[in-house]
């Protein structure tokens, strides 16, 4: 990671790239491994009286990025002006606003070919060294934190679609509980996800052939289900769960948050294969 060239992009479409080469004597160069460390979230409660404790589940928190390299110019001035361009990238507003957040967008491409990107922002002011009279060279130290604890692939969304499916095939035994033989669900997407797992988004439609009753997403994979007690009357109808945000809307915009139904659980999507399907009651 320490050869890529990383293009860091604020919300002013102001750029600088680090690693770029093209002019030897004019760039910013990485002299150390850039950090990409999540804090883990921890809990835990004492037993009283009593030794050990109860430990309970762990979860990802705050991502936190590091660079550190030099600024390389043919002159002071030039120096001087690379400098100003690296403040001006990074630089948090003074009255931040939704269009204007200090967020700066990170890209670069990977030996895999696969590009990804990351938004942060500063945590400390960058620091700034320069020897006694090296009047070209100029070393710097930039934390960030990043707005998710996610790296993304960059550009596009990875889009999959598919058609409503159901549970079918074998028979059905209605012993002391009902026990199914040979079945298997039908229209199935799978979805295959390379790190450490994703919040996505989905859209669930009617269809022309009658009214939706309940439209429900089932991740196959981890268990989860998330079901809205609502009905989608023809195609032109649907709803989007979004499970980075926790929200439900319709078609017109309207929050169903509160048609929700109590089983539900925000889809994830975990590292490796994911199949999921879209059912009806």
């Amino acid at each position: 990671m320490i050869s890529y060239q990383y293009t860091i992009t604020n919300k002013q479409g102001k750029t600088l790239t680090f690693n770029n080469h093209t002019i030897p004597n004019s760039v910013f160069a990485l002299q150390s491994y850039p950090t990409f460390q999540k804090a883990i979230k921890n809990s835990e409660l004492d037993r009283v009286g009593q030794n050990n404790y109860w430990d309970f589940f762990s979860y990802y928190g705050k991502l936190t990025i590091g660079f550190a390299g030099i600024i390389v110019a043919p002159t002071h001035q030039i120096l001087e002006q690379k400098k100003s361009l690296m403040l001006e990238v990074f630089s948090i507003p003074v009255q931040p606003t939704t269009t204007n957040d200090g967020y700066v967008t990170i890209t670069w491409t990977d030996d895999d070919g696969i590009a990804k990107s990351v938004e942060a922002k500063l945590t400390s002011d960058i620091q700034f060294d320069r020897k006694l009279g090296d009047r070209c060279v100029m070393n710097f130290l930039i934390q960030l934190k990043a707005k998710s604890n996610f790296v993304s692939r960059a550009g596009a969304s990875i889009l999959q679609s598919g058609i409503r499916g159901w549970y079918s095939g074998g028979f059905l035994l209605w012993t002391l509980l009902p026990f199914s033989f040979g079945a298997q669900w039908t229209n199935k997407i799978s979805f295959t996800v390379d790190g450490l797992g994703a919040y996505p988004k989905i859209k669930m439609f009617g269809e022309t052939t009658g009214t939706i009753t309940n439209p429900t997403i089932r991740n196959l994979s981890t268990g989860e289900i998330f079901k809205i007690n609502t009905t989608l009357a023809d195609a032109t109808r649907w709803v989007e769960v979004d499970s980075s945000t926790g929200t439900v809307v319709d078609n017109f915009g309207n929050d169903l948050s509160a048609l929700v139904d109590v089983s539900s659980t925000f889809i994830t999507l975990i590292n490796g294969t994911n199949e999921l399907v879209y059912t009806t009651d």
